[in-house]
């Protein structure tokens, strides 16, 4: 038996077509860490952004983007209430002020 191995994983490069075996720790490392490493003809690899990432990355600026909207509706609902209360208000001065002329 042999000791020491562990197990591999094929890997093609996406340059020259090439497939060849890492250490699935190898795999496992650059995925998490993003580094470049080299396939057996010299091309450059790198894994990139999974989907899974993205997909949190994008959740995570729509939930921002939403709460800012939020906040926006919230304060365009107040200022409409606002405004609702003062055209009340107006509407009572001008009700006041055309009973006192009637009086005069």
């Amino acid at each position: 038996m042999v000791t020491g191995w562990e197990s591999a994983c094929e890997v093609t490069c996406v340059e020259c077509g090439i497939v060849f075996s890492v250490p699935v720790s190898f795999v496992d490392e650059r995925q998490k860490d993003g580094a470049t490493f080299f396939c057996p003809n010299g091309h450059k690899l790198t894994y990139g952004e999974t989907e899974l990432d993205r997909l949190k990355k994008d959740n995570k600026e729509l939930k921002g983007k939403l709460a800012r909207y939020t906040e926006r509706l919230a304060g365009k609902e107040l200022s409409i209430i606002q405004l609702k209360l003062s055209l009340a208000a107006t509407r009572a001065w001008v009700t006041r002020l055309k009973g006192k002329k009637k009086s005069e």
